[in-house]
């Protein structure tokens, strides 16, 4: 490649949103910027008014340069002073134009939408070395999209039809962008797991992480073969997202804190986690909401039990269960469900291997190798990409 690869990450975090989109754009990132040598800058957007300041941080250390596209927190790098959208796309272009730069736009955000690439004047002068990709998950794409990634189980129900032709589709679980891999070198599977993992996501929307807690009391406090799993001298990590608002930790902690006085092993609230990695090495079996954190989960052949917080996460999590790396659950149903599944080792072994075969940890460079051919390709063929881009933006789902 002629020019050096600049890269900008549009992704969306936060309460409500959760921290997924973060997580892979930051893992994507780390790829192209520490094999590839690129220039990486991530544009950050909140559904709220106010970042929450444990996002905040989260985001100033998973990238090099972050551009927050929220009207309250208004920076641009290095001058500062681009407020909106429309400014910081301009700016990002002023900074990285001519010849000596190849760029690369990856969105990433909560509605699965392209948003308006705003700077319309820059693309008369560079149009031809500027390529469009975009994480769509569940949703149609369509558009001057270059590259598309569906990384989900589900990705085979996508309509692809809006899609350009000459765009290129990255799809299935081979294809998700982990931060920090968690390794799996087999495990030590006992009658009765020693940890559990308890984890609904950056944000947990619904706030159903204490509801867990309290599900699990008898499990916690009562002897095997009466109610209990074995599991009073076992482990339960609970993990609270940064997104979390302040209501529902506390309510979490509320929780935690009677069951202590009472129960035979440990539990321990983890708070300003920079990625599930180490706690799902230590785990034996999970309770996770349906979003990323499951692949993160088969990748380290950790089976799941999920709670899906959104329709998205439903057809996500069906398709992992119908693959054999978790089993779809409610309140309701989740301590049968987890004695069914802590009792039956081989179950166990054969959920550890099948997501093991689903997801390598080796999603981003994948990812990350395509998008830079993708660019090179356009470098020497400018009419390589996509049809119609003049500039203003797009609707991924046509």
């Amino acid at each position: 490649m002629a020019g050096q690869l600049a890269v900008a990450l549009r992704v969306d975090a936060g309460p409500g949103v959760g921290l997924g989109h973060l997580f892979r754009c930051a893992a994507l990132g780390e790829v192209l910027q520490r094999v590839w040598g690129a220039d990486v800058t991530a544009l950050v957007m909140s559904p709220l008014e106010e970042v929450p300041p444990a996002v905040g941080d989260l985001a100033a250390r998973l990238f090099p340069h972050v551009v927050w596209l929220d009207s309250r927190r208004p920076r641009w790098l290095p001058a500062g002073g681009w407020d909106t959208e429309q400014g910081a796309w301009y700016g990002w272009r002023v900074e990285h134009r001519g010849r000596d730069w190849q760029r690369l736009i990856v969105v990433d955000r909560a509605d699965y939408r392209v948003p308006p690439l705003w700077g319309e004047a820059m693309w008369t002068t560079a149009a031809e070395r500027e390529v469009l990709a975009a994480f769509v998950d569940d949703l149609a794409p369509g558009g001057p999209l270059d590259v598309a990634i569906n990384p989900n189980a589900a990705w085979a129900v996508t309509d692809w039809s809006r899609l350009d032709k000459r765009a290129e589709v990255l799809a299935g679980p081979r294809f998700a962008c982990l931060w920090h891999p968690p390794r799996y070198e087999g495990r030590e599977w006992l009658w009765a797991p020693r940890t559990l993992l308890v984890t609904l996501g950056g944000s947990d929307p619904h706030g159903e992480t204490a509801a867990v807690v309290r599900k699990l009391a008898p499990l916690l406090t009562g002897p095997r073969g009466q109610g209990g799993c074995g599991w009073a001298y076992g482990q339960v990590d609970i993990v609270l997202g940064p997104a979390m608002v302040a209501a529902d930790q506390a309510d979490v902690h509320d929780a935690v804190n009677r069951l202590r006085g009472v129960a035979g092993g440990v539990l321990r609230v983890h708070e300003q986690v920079q990625g599930l990695g180490p706690l799902i090495e230590a785990a034996d079996v999970a309770i996770s909401a349906g979003g990323g954190t499951l692949v993160e989960l088969a990748c380290g052949g950790v089976p799941a039990l999920v709670l899906p917080q959104t329709p998205a996460e439903v057809t996500h999590a069906w398709a992992l269960e119908r693959a054999g790396t978790c089993v779809v659950t409610t309140l309701e149903a989740l301590v049968g469900d987890l004695v069914r599944l802590v009792y039956n080792a081989p179950r166990r072994a054969r959920m550890a291997a099948a997501g093991w075969r689903l997801v390598d940890g080796g999603g981003a460079a994948r990812v990350a190798a395509a998008l830079v051919a993708r660019a090179q390709t356009r470098e020497r063929d400018p009419a390589e990409g996509a049809a119609g881009r003049t500039g203003g933006g797009n609707d991924g789902r046509g």
